[in-house]
């Protein structure tokens, strides 16, 4: 398309600053081909105000025959607008005005134009981008039409296709959700586009990663997504289903790794003053370390010459980008978890126009590849600072890291950290740069910015290096070669500590490494009870390399295979070879333990487009889980006997979801049944198939003793049944701190079932609360036999089981109940806790 057929914009405002930035923020969204933008704005002296000569000037400037579209801020500013179109008379283009929001609505134009939209479309998506807003935040004044305009799924009569969805991660649309998007994008040649509806800001391409993440998306926020052209429906609706499943990441708390989620919060995780002088950071990643200070070497200086010509600029720019995304691949193939996971969103953002796109543009306007690329890393760095979210804000430093290492490749130096014995301070800490520092070299690190939810603080926690961020200018001006002793469990740093202090520490991290050393030498002996109780810690997955993982782990199986990845993000249903195959490959990953398949836990918020279902006004009570299955035979029978034929080769359990009543779990059954028949077994099931149910719903746990006898085993998801309980729904923000496992009324149930089914049917908990060390103690306590948690976790939680006795465990769990609430609960194990560890082991972990 020429530049004259594409739509041309006029940014008309009170404001000449206002508007320049606004166009500058929405040149960010578009690559290094933005449609036409003139600006009319402000007085000739520099003061507020509008002129219709300026305006028309301005349309005249950027019209073309795609036609022009204006936008406006304040209402003299459309009157300058109407008489610059008088004033114009007939340009032989059609100029129209957008009624819509200013800023939110120049973004929307500029991207919608950069794709190509012709002018009417471009008009409708700017004039949507303020109903969007407005009926989320619940406008009384809207008309009907633009409340139809919100509603999900719609397909347009111009072939438009839009869903709206919330996002339900714990660190919302952050870089992994964002990548697979990115991931799902590249394979469908449709155009789709991605607007964060609660907070206003968008539409950003589906193949921009840094677009995506500058969206700002946290969890609770609503997304829309729209597509257009050849597939635009089946990607919108795999983006959609992915969305509601959470990307395949934890719906719960916002902690990674299992660190707290209040680890942001210094003060409220600090430990006693140890004296004066004592600096305070926020603790990162545990573990205690000491040692003379080091800096970090800086980039390379900019270039002070004459840049060479545009073209030769961008070839160096390329060079330098191509060698570093060669590097990164070569990392990518060597790495695993997340710190693949991490080094992919690294090569990603090599690829992303909103960071290519604008270096491009400062080279044309003659700056060195350098300083044109660094420019570039600035704005998007300092974007993704401005975001309320922590830890989308923390993904600044990926930027800040993938652009150091195009800085040293354009100055031709191999660059990056030279580790040294000792204590690393830094202003902040790549991600990249965290596998170079061995802990038994470098002995912590800390940093004056960054954030414990970055990138490189999870990873740092993964490899037991202590960190502590956030320390502030003042540890850039330690002396180096001084000696610095740092606690990245409290935040504490303290310079030149005495002898007392290194020593007590010194004791502290031996007992701690004792007690880690312990879990993991530990981690493949049966987790028993200081009173001779077995308790299985088994682990969840989502396939085969996740039940790898958990055999290293030393877990006693699989309690929770997730199948709902097999049927999401596709047209047709898998059939009973490919499940089949897919599960043989998990269970052959755990050398003759126990596989628990779940059965698919789809339907209502986690939709697949062959199931043929309903709108709902309120999917998590509708047709889901079991419900959907028993109401789609079909897609049960093939999954039945994939789980038999499965069973036939390897141990396994099968699970069904979102039962309710004896009625769902009788005929769930019945179809199990009718399967095994179906692949040739004639005699009832195939021996050690078990069967099971999930409690998820209250009114399961209270009828638990009349759905007994239908099963061997009962596996509680404590994230649906607090969710049901408490009628805190998990991914909605606002009553997120409702949803507590550790409630007396959650644990109430958990009772209930334990006490009802009786010794012959095993009780499990395969939700978040099986994860949290201090609820060990009380879920023993209540009666439950297996832990079913992530692979990294089986080692500690089983270490935390082999400090209970089982008896004092039933004591606890008695007092816990007798609490108001779940502060309550935790206050207690708190004090329990504290004096298990003055007197040796007792009734808490």
């Amino acid at each position: 398309m020429s530049p004259d057929a594409r739509v041309g914009l006029v940014v008309v405002s009170h404001s000449r600053a206002l508007a320049e930035a606004t166009v500058a923020l929405a040149l960010q969204m578009v690559a290094d081909d933005p449609p036409a933008v003139a600006v009319a704005a402000g007085t000739d002296d520099g003061g507020t105000g509008t002129d219709a000569t300026a305006v028309m000037t301005a349309v005249e400037e950027v019209g073309g025959s795609g036609g022009v579209l204006v936008l406006m801020d304040l209402g003299s500013a459309v009157l300058s607008a109407e008489l610059a179109l008088e004033l114009l008379g007939d340009p032989g283009y059609e100029v129209r005005f957008s009624p819509g929001p200013f800023v939110e609505g120049v973004v929307t134009a500029v991207v919608q134009a950069a794709g190509g939209a012709g002018l009417a479309e471009v008009a409708r998506e700017v004039a949507a981008a303020g109903r969007d807003k407005a009926a989320h935040l619940g406008g009384d004044d809207l008309d009907d039409s633009a409340a139809a305009s919100t509603s999900a799924p719609t397909d347009d009569v111009d072939g438009v296709v839009v869903e709206q969805v919330e996002v339900v991660n714990a660190h919302g649309l952050h870089a992994r959700p964002a990548a697979a998007v990115v991931a799902a994008a590249r394979r469908y040649e449709a155009d789709v586009r991605v607007s964060d509806v609660t907070s206003g800001r968008g539409p950003v391409s589906a193949r921009s990663l840094l677009g995506l993440q500058m969206l700002g998306a946290v969890r609770g926020h609503v997304l829309r997504i729209q597509g257009t052209g050849e597939g635009a429906r089946e990607l919108v609706d795999e983006l959609a289903a992915a969305t509601r499943d959470g990307f395949g990441e934890p719906i719960g708390n916002a902690g990674e790794g299992g660190y707290p989620s209040a680890v942001g919060n210094a003060a409220a995780v600090q430990g006693p003053e140890v004296g004066p002088g004592v600096l305070r950071g926020v603790p990162a990643a545990p573990g205690r370390g000491h040692g003379p200070v080091w800096f970090a070497e800086e980039l390379p200086p900019l270039p002070t010459g004459t840049a060479g010509s545009p073209a030769e600029e961008q070839a160096r720019l390329d060079a330098a980008v191509a060698e570093v995304a060669a590097a990164l691949d070569r990392r990518v193939t060597a790495s695993t978890g997340e710190h693949r996971d991490v080094l992919r969103a690294h090569r990603l953002l090599l690829d992303d126009d909103a960071l290519l796109g604008p270096a491009a543009e400062a080279v044309r306007a003659g700056r060195d590849a350098s300083a044109a690329w660094q420019q570039a890393v600035d704005a998007v760095v300092e974007a993704f600072e401005g975001l309320d979210e922590e830890y989308l804000a923390a993904r600044a430093s990926d930027v800040a890291a993938v652009g150091a290492q195009v800085r040293r490749a354009l100055a031709g130096s191999s660059g990056g950290l030279r580790p040294r014995p000792g204590v690393l301070v830094v202003d902040d800490l790549a991600p990249d740069d965290v596998h170079l520092l061995a802990p038994d070299v470098v002995r912590a690190v800390v940093t004056a910015r960054g954030s414990a939810t970055s990138h490189a603080a999870i990873l740092a926690r993964a490899t037991g290096l202590p960190l502590v961020v956030a320390g502030g200018p003042a540890v850039l001006r330690l002396a180096e070669g001084s000696t610095l002793a740092v606690d990245g469990g409290t935040g504490e740093l303290v310079p030149h500590p005495d002898d007392g202090l290194l020593r007590r520490w010194q004791e502290q991290t031996d007992a701690d490494d004792r007690a880690g050393s312990a879990a993991r030498g530990r981690a493949h002996d049966p987790a028993l009870t200081r009173d001779g109780v077995r308790i299985h810690v088994a682990a969840n997955a989502v396939g085969a390399e996740d039940a790898r993982e958990a055999a290293r782990q030393g877990a006693d199986g699989i309690g929770l295979l997730r199948t709902e990845l097999v049927f999401h993000g596709r047209e047709h249903a898998p059939d009973d070879d490919e499940q089949t195959a897919q599960y043989l490959a998990a269970a052959d990953a755990l050398d003759g333990r126990r596989l628990t398949i779940r059965t698919m836990d789809v339907g209502g918020d986690k939709p697949v487009p062959y199931a043929d279902q309903p709108e709902e006004a309120n999917p998590f009570l509708g047709l889901r889980g079991v419900r959907l299955s028993l109401a789609r035979p079909e897609l049960f029978a093939a999954q039945l006997r994939a789980v038999v034929r499965t069973a036939q080769q390897a141990p396994v359990a099968v699970m069904f979801p979102m039962v309710a009543t004896v009625d769902e779990l009788t005929r769930a059954r019945q179809a199990l049944l009718a399967a095994a028949r179906q692949v040739g077994v004639t005699d009832g099931l195939p021996p050690g198939l078990e069967v099971g149910l999930m409690v998820e719903v209250p009114a399961a746990a209270l009828r638990a003793r009349h759905l007994a006898p239908l099963v061997d085993f009962v596996s509680i998801g404590t994230n649906d049944l607090t969710q049901y309980t408490l009628a805190a729904e998990r991914g909605n923000s606002h009553v997120a701190g409702l949803g507590d496992a550790l409630d007396p009324a959650v644990l109430a149930l958990v009772d209930t079932v334990c006490r009802q089914v009786g010794p012959e049917v095993r009780v499990a908990v395969c939700g978040e609360g099986a994860a949290d060390p201090v609820a060990a103690a009380v879920l023993v306590g209540l009666g439950v036999r297996e832990l079913s948690v992530s692979p990294r976790s089986v080692p500690q939680v089983k270490h935390h089981v082999r400090a209970l006795d089982s008896h004092q465990a039933a004591a606890l769990a008695g007092r816990c109940l007798e609490q108001p609430d779940a502060v309550g609960v935790r206050a207690l194990l708190e004090v329990e806790l504290r004096t298990a560890t003055d007197d040796g082991p007792a009734s808490s972990p």
